[in-house]
């Protein structure tokens, strides 16, 4: 079992503000935190993978061509 946390990051705008809870549910924690200058909110998901390995978890996030399967 390991935890797996997945953080989007501005690399154009350093933002030392304070990540906010925005979702706590099954088993998935969601922290956002406004990004001065953009209309979108930087973001942090974390969550606990059971059963897996680390290579089979890293193979979904790699595969950039099936990413319009996983986020339609």
């Amino acid at each position: 079992m390991f935890r797996l946390t997945l953080i989007v990051l501005s690399f154009i705008v350093v933002n030392p503000g304070e990540w906010k809870l925005k979702k706590d549910k099954e088993g998935i924690v969601v922290h956002t935190r406004s990004v001065q200058g953009s209309t979108f909110d930087e973001f942090k998901a974390e969550m606990t993978i059971i059963n897996t390995s680390l290579m089979k978890v890293l193979d979904i996030i790699f595969d950039v061509p099936g990413y319009v399967n996983l986020y339609p």
